[in-house]
């Protein structure tokens, strides 16, 4: 087993790295492929930048010190006791997109993907196929107790 986790980190790390690399470098070869062009009023450009900061936000609140973002926030703010892969893979390219757009900065970025990448790599998966489980508890990982189904589609859409 410590052979398919270690593989399994060196292909979360080779994702991120192809990620952290080639992204970046595709928006800035195509000034459109965010959408806006130079033609952009500044002030639709300061209103869609203030949207991305507000949507930052909520993932910040989200996300618990091991990495992984709650499914949702109530109106009070307080955080669900459960995540999925999806919702993982969503905060991981939502990280990029605020780098990418100053939000944060790539020291940030990089320790936000980290700590998420590291507690990625001890949580529970089907033993048989790999796969993560369908929800797990964000603020430690762990895989409820009594679940047992896999969810396919969430995790292929994680890579």
């Amino acid at each position: 087993m410590k052979s398919a986790t270690r593989r399994y980190q060196l292909l979360l790390l080779a994702l991120l790295v192809l990620t952290v690399l080639i992204v970046p470098a595709q928006a800035q070869g195509d000034p459109d492929a965010n959408g806006v062009t130079p033609d952009t009023p500044a002030q639709t450009r300061r209103e869609l930048l203030g949207i991305a900061r507000d949507t930052w936000q909520s993932f910040v609140a989200m996300t618990h010190p091991s990495g992984l973002p709650s499914d949702n926030l109530s109106a009070e703010g307080v955080r669900s006791g459960y995540t999925s892969p999806t919702n993982v893979g969503s905060y991981i390219w939502s990280t990029l997109v605020a780098r990418d757009l100053r939000i944060i900065n790539h020291k940030e970025a990089r320790e936000r993907i980290g700590q998420t990448l590291d507690t990625l790599a001890t949580m529970e998966r089907h033993e048989a196929s790999g796969q993560f489980y369908n929800w797990y508890d964000p603020a430690t990982g762990a895989k409820p107790v009594s679940y047992t189904h896999l969810d396919v589609y969430k995790r292929q859409r994680m890579y």
